[in-house]
């Protein structure tokens, strides 16, 4: 069935069952209402949706906030002249920086199986 033909057997359904005594500006109107009317949300459902977009675009609004805060108080910031070539606060190191293997442990066997073992990885 074409939206036409549709359309017009509607209308002479609603036209069917209209009273004859019913005043002609009412038919009229009645001719005049589209037939696909849009389906309105409910109010509670525009509330909420308009309440949630809100609460969203606030919470992106501090966030950017806060972060613009975080950025700029950095850019002043100068580093203390006190500190700059002093010692380091890290602890030194109480001996030399590699381990110390007794006399004996690299024998030529225990070399040729640490190249055995090397060479199965």
């Amino acid at each position: 069935m074409t939206d036409d033909r549709f359309d017009r057997e509607l209308r002479a359904f609603f036209a069917a069952r209209s009273q004859a005594e019913a005043p002609a500006g009412l038919r009229a109107r009645l001719a005049t209402i589209p037939l696909e009317t849009p389906v309105a949300k409910p109010r509670w459902q525009t509330r909420s949706t308009r309440l949630w977009r809100g609460t969203l675009g606030l919470a992106t609004a501090a966030a950017l906030a806060l972060l613009a805060i975080a950025l700029l108080s950095q850019v002043g910031r100068v580093r203390d002249d006190d500190t700059v070539g002093a010692p380091s606060a890290a602890p030194a190191p109480g001996g030399p920086p590699f381990i110390v293997a007794p006399d004996g442990f690299f024998t030529p066997l225990a070399m040729a199986d640490a190249q055995v073992r090397l060479g199965r990885v």
